[in-house]
């Protein structure tokens, strides 16, 4: 990730920011987000390319005893690269929503 690499978290995810900024940014997000879960695991299932960016469609799993909820389910993401380097990462309410804001949409 570049340095200066901006996070923008699903609209709907509760307790967190519209925007993370940098490395510093990133890792406060994950640490929020991991910490929720008493397990917790991310499956990529397809990858789309969208010129300067891909949309990654994954299966994410995860446990919260204290809550008893068990989660399986498919979110969509879309990384923007520039230099080999991810300089954008958006998490989507929708694979709809994922597929109009990439230009994949019909």
């Amino acid at each position: 990730m570049d340095p200066a690499v901006r996070v923008y978290p699903r609209s709907e995810e509760p307790g967190v920011r519209a925007v993370y900024d940098g490395w510093d940014g990133v890792m406060e997000y994950m640490v929020n987000w991991y910490s929720q879960w008493e397990d917790y695991e991310v499956e990529p299932l397809e990858f789309l390319d969208a010129g300067d960016q891909v949309l990654v469609v994954i299966q994410e799993r995860g446990r919260m005893d204290r809550e008893g909820l068990n989660v399986t389910q498919e979110f969509s993401h879309s990384f923007k690269l520039r230099e080999g380097l991810v300089v954008e990462w958006r998490m989507y309410d929708s694979h709809e929503q994922a597929l109009e804001a990439v230009g994949l949409s019909e």
